[in-house]
């Protein structure tokens, strides 16, 4: 915003203000995509290894799911978390994400996505996902999901 007066005919800016928008943020948000779809694929891979480089395991980590058939929902928190993604078993689904919405603020970022999982038999289902991450060491981990069948 830049404010102009007119002195005697020609205009002079007196004040201005700008804000630098940080294209650093392009990068941060694509970095989290890549971060949530290594964790699906590490998911439905069974990948224990994988899971472990997307999710961060603290006191406040928290992951809540109602299954597809919409009757189960399940739920644990901090050290739970880490014995439940040692127990994942893998699938040969598939999956695709649409519709990232992305709000970051400094070392802790929000994500919502819509997910389709595709079973090996060709049925699937749809989800509404959300994803809170921290930045830890540099890389975005996950602290909280939340899955709803739809």
């Amino acid at each position: 915003t830049y404010v102009y007066q007119d002195k005697g005919g020609k205009l002079e800016q007196v004040a201005g203000q700008h804000t630098h928008i940080q294209t650093a943020i392009k990068e941060e948000e694509a970095a989290i995509i890549k971060m949530v779809q290594a964790d699906t694929k590490a998911f439905l891979a069974g990948d224990v290894a994988g899971l472990k480089n997307t999710w961060a395991f603290t006191p406040y980590t928290r992951g809540m799911a109602v299954s597809s058939d919409g009757n189960k929902a399940y739920g644990s928190s901090g050290d739970d978390m880490q014995k439940w993604v040692e127990s994942v078993k893998p699938t040969e689904s598939t999956f695709t994400h649409s519709n990232y919405n992305i709000k970051i603020n400094g070392n802790m970022a929000w994500a919502t996505f819509d997910q389709q999982v595709t079973k090996a038999d060709k049925s699937g289902y749809a989800t509404h996902e959300m994803r809170c991450m921290e930045k830890i060491n540099g890389a975005w981990r996950i602290v909280v999901v939340a899955s709803q069948a739809i």
